[in-house]
């Protein structure tokens, strides 16, 4: 009787025993587990979810490596900033010796550094804004070809006028444009560009006018100063049809001319179809009152 009072006690132990070391197994187990914060009381455990995966996302670096604004302590930056545009010109008094330069990243753990814009020399200097993006790896890099003289006149590249025959331009021209595009026809092989310079004694070249392909077709009008120094370019991207694209074009412009049509015409049968109504409702109504009239005669007579 005692010993098998004492296997039933040694049997409860062990139980108890087994019981504890599951609970602090699944206590350890929670609490080891992730990065999240521990909450409750005694041995239990509960884990918040981990912002692991959104720390994932904050660390992830950056391939932006464009500017968001440009300032300089000088006027006559052309064309205007845009952080799409990587080539700027610019023309300073022979007095100017540096240009002060403000450029701002659009994201704000990009590295932005400028160089060539101090000690200028007189003719032309190229002055350079260097963005490295967060990941340390893209990079873009904007140009200001300033040219220091004491007769901005001489350094004057820009085009007074620049069209092309029977074409039109997008946007319509301005000096301080300096890209473009067109759209010709699948029978146009060569153009005929006008491209007049500001200056009288400027040089102009044009490249791409002739031999036109279908497709996107890149022509370019590089005008070179007076001075011989200052360069701008000029760039028309010109898109020449295929004549299927024509056909298609034709077939969509003749379908929604026939839908203008049909909708002119509705009113025009409304209006038929009211006035040939309103015709038979009156020679209803006339033929009524007579045999009204005729009866009534007959009645009387």
């Amino acid at each position: 009787m005692e010993v098998q009072e004492a296997i039933l006690i040694q049997v409860i132990q062990e139980k108890r025993g087994g019981s504890n070391a599951g609970s602090n197994t699944g206590s350890n187990t929670g609490g080891n587990t992730g990065s999240g914060t521990q909450t409750g009381t005694g041995g239990s455990s509960q884990n918040k979810p981990s912002s692991g995966g959104n720390n994932a996302g904050e660390n992830t670096t950056s391939t932006n490596a464009n500017l968001k604004e440009l300032h300089l302590d000088v006027e006559g930056l052309t064309p205007a900033f845009n952080k799409n545009i990587t080539n700027y010109n610019l023309v300073v008094s022979d007095n100017v010796n540096s240009i002060q330069i403000n450029a701002i990243a659009q994201d704000s753990k990009a590295k932005v550094s400028v160089s060539g814009n101090t000690n200028l020399q007189t003719g032309l200097n190229k002055i350079t804004i260097k963005v490295i993006a967060a990941d340390n790896k893209t990079t873009k890099t904007y140009t200001i070809n300033a040219t220091k003289t004491d007769n901005p006149n001489l350094a004057n590249a820009n085009l007074e006028n620049l069209a092309i025959e029977n074409v039109m331009l997008n946007p319509e021209f301005n000096e301080n444009i300096y890209e473009y595009t067109a759209e010709v026809g699948s029978n146009i092989e060569t153009l005929n560009i006008l491209a007049v310079p500001k200056i009288e004694g400027a040089t102009v070249n044009i490249q791409g006018q002739d031999n036109i392909n279908f497709g996107e077709n890149i022509i370019t009008i590089s005008v070179i100063a007076k001075d011989g120094i200052t360069t701008n370019n000029y760039q028309i991207r010109l898109y020449k049809k295929t004549v299927e694209e024509e056909q298609e074009e034709i077939a969509q412009i003749n379908s929604e001319q026939e839908v203008v049509q049909n909708d002119e015409e509705m009113p025009k049968k409304i209006n038929i179809g009211n006035i040939v109504f309103a015709i038979i409702v009156v020679v209803c109504i006339g033929a009524l009152i007579f045999m009204l009239i005729r009866k009534y005669k007959n009645e009387k007579v």
